[in-house]
């Protein structure tokens, strides 16, 4: 990155500090999540426009704050984390990023294309100008995507996974729809026309990263910066039923503009769809609104193509026009409560889980299970194989996560049917001979001999559970 880090640490601590300079890098990557990144820090070369880690460098952040966060729940008493309704935000993370690692490419192309063929400005990458002037078009630029996202089913379809959650934490955040990534980049293209590619698209994943942690309860209200910034209480309020209202990423200022602000007042624990999900399936709940929407269509109309095209362009929420820039001249009012004040209990029941105690404790290995095979595959490379193999890997983890989920709504056969497709699978890549498994993309991240032994002691666990589940069964049918 071009960056003043090396010098700035020269003249803090002088040179060879290693202590301090893992200081600065933490500190570096915490403020990327509050968008603390001056313009002369910005990446400025374009031969990285393929690879800007600014999100990838702050995976560690994200678990490490959501550790702070539940630490904090814990000492307070608050149940805000739940293991069930947590790691269903983690698998549902993990299957949209396997969309993101495809619509990517396309996305840079596209947007170097518009720049080289159509740009009407020439704005200096790493000026104050252009860093201004991209918060401000990132931001602008998502609102109406997040509005939009809002007000038509068919972009409702990806972004209700998101809402889907019933817990609000920072886990939450994690939370992502597969359609969202394939139709969502398209809203950042008109910044092609006056703002350098490399610049817009590093102030977008800034933008996505600031949105992380207003998914608190535990930050009331800020103040002055409630007029003009995105916070958690704004946030909240678009989380809570019926939502449909503070679509800003960063910057509140759009939403009192655009007459879409709906100012929270008291704290509730109630958040999540109007009609909840009712599955911890992460690739289900990537089809459950238009499920929805077919169910509650008239079987006796024409159900064909053009029905169903219209059906999932039509307005689900109608905002009135409105454009009052004046507005932001004024003071928010002050909340009829302490918005510090969490909320005793929930509205409504929430969706959980039912299993038996050695089924709950078999998911938190489980999942440790599938989160090693989710960071494999999302660390793969789309250079590491042909497309076809890749796809492949990604499926096999689509499984686990699946099967994750479904355990959860009490389901044992899709984790039955994961144990054995990851052992057979393991088990072929031991017997394929070096040279051809090196066109295996999982096999350069993890030894097959390697994953073959975890998935067989998967499959020991799962057996000793199984049995252990019969056995119980068979106690109560005699009792």
């Amino acid at each position: 990155m071009a960056s003043v880090n090396a010098s700035a640490l020269n003249a803090l601590y002088g040179e060879g500090s290693t202590a301090e300079s893992m200081l600065w890098q933490v500190w570096e990557h915490f403020a990327y999540m509050f968008y603390l990144v001056p313009w002369w820090s910005m990446e400025t070369d374009p031969s990285q426009i393929n690879s800007l880690k600014y999100t990838a460098r702050s995976t560690a952040t994200f678990f490490a704050l959501i550790f702070v966060e539940l630490v904090v729940s814990i000492l307070k008493g608050v149940k805000l984390y739940r293991f069930e309704d947590m790691t269903t935000s983690s698998t549902l993370g993990v299957v949209s990023m396997f969309v993101v690692a495809f619509t990517k490419i396309l996305q840079v192309s596209t947007f170097v294309w518009i720049w080289e063929n159509f740009h009407v400005v020439d704005i200096t990458p790493g000026t104050p100008l252009d860093w201004v002037l991209c918060l401000l078009a990132a931001d602008f630029c998502y609102y109406w995507l997040h509005r939009h996202h809002h007000e038509y089913h068919l972009f409702w379809w990806g972004h209700s996974v998101h809402h889907s959650g019933e817990d609000y934490n920072l886990s939450t955040a994690l939370r992502q729809g597969i359609i969202q990534g394939i139709f969502g980049w398209v809203y950042t293209l008109p910044m092609a026309l006056f703002l350098h590619p490399i610049s817009a698209l590093a102030h977008k994943q800034l933008n996505t990263l600031f949105q992380f942690w207003i998914h608190t309860p535990f930050i009331g209200r800020l103040g002055f910066l409630e007029n003009f910034l995105n916070t958690p209480s704004h946030h909240r309020m678009h989380h809570r039923p019926p939502g449909n209202c503070n679509y800003a990423g960063v910057l509140i200022i759009w939403d009192r503009m655009f007459g879409t602000f709906v100012q929270e007042d008291v704290q509730k624990d109630y958040y999540g769809l109007a009609k909840p999900y009712t599955s911890h399936d992460p690739v289900w709940a990537n089809v459950e609104h238009p499920w929805r929407l077919i169910a509650n269509v008239d079987p006796n109309k024409e159900r064909s193509a053009s029905f169903f095209f219209s059906l999932l362009t039509k307005k689900r929420v109608k905002h009135k026009w409105v454009f009052n820039p004046l507005v932001l001249f004024q003071n928010l009012k002050e909340p009829a409560s302490d918005l510090w004040e969490l909320p005793k209990k929930p509205k409504r029941e929430k969706l959980s889980t039912h299993i038996s105690k050695s089924l709950y404790a078999y998911q938190v290995i489980n999942f440790f299970f599938v989160m090693v095979v989710s960071v494999i595959t999302l660390e793969i490379p789309n250079s590491a194989g042909s497309y076809l193999e890749i796809v492949l890997t990604q499926c096999l983890c689509a499984l686990a996560c699946m099967s994750f989920g479904r355990l959860f709504d009490g389901n044992l056969r899709f984790q039955t049917v994961k144990v054995i497709t990851f052992l057979v699978v393991s088990y072929m890549l031991t017997t394929t001979q070096q040279s051809d498994r090196q066109k295996i993309a999982f096999d350069s991240y993890i030894p097959a001999d390697v994953l073959f032994k975890i998935s067989a002691a998967d499959a020991l666990l799962w057996s000793l559970v199984l049995v252990g589940q019969s056995i119980k069964s068979a106690k109560q049918k005699a009792s």
